[in-house]
């Protein structure tokens, strides 16, 4: 008489699998796409690309010569797509009063992207990198 308990386990471990392959197809396949493009002022027949934002937005950045931009990334906002929201990661060059930069940064990329909508909808964030880097050396024995 053979112990049916071994086909048991592999019936649950196979539907357990089963319903893992369903659930993940249908993420996929209803998964929302990220928008790759701004409808300013909601308007569907106008579309920006955030790549076209993104290099506004690094122009702007670049501006001053006391920050390097290292990384922009750009998210659409909103039900109707119309506003976007930018994180910017750079590293200041000079030490001296980095909120200020920091503000001065976040201004001139919201005017700058702004005024290439040509309506308010940019929201900027600035995030400073640390601009030093230090390096340990631990000397080793030879025991």
């Amino acid at each position: 008489m053979r112990d049916p308990m071994p086909r048991i386990v592999v019936t649950v471990c196979a539907g357990v699998v089963a319903l893992g392959v369903l659930a993940v197809f249908f993420r996929l396949m209803f998964a929302r796409r990220e928008p790759s493009c701004v409808h300013p002022a909601g308007e569907r027949n106008i579309e920006v690309t955030l790549a076209a934002l993104s290099s506004c937005a690094r122009a702007a950045a670049e501006r001053d010569d006391r920050v390097m931009v290292e990384h922009i990334e750009a998210r659409v906002q909103g039900s109707d797509e119309s506003h976007v929201r930018f994180k910017v990661d750079a590293i200041a060059l000079d030490d001296h009063d980095v909120a200020s930069l920091a503000i001065a940064m976040q201004q001139r990329i919201e005017e700058a992207c702004d005024t290439m909508l040509g309506t308010p909808g940019t929201t900027a964030r600035v995030c400073f990198l640390p601009s030093k880097t230090t390096a340990q050396t631990v000397e080793v024995s030879g025991e």
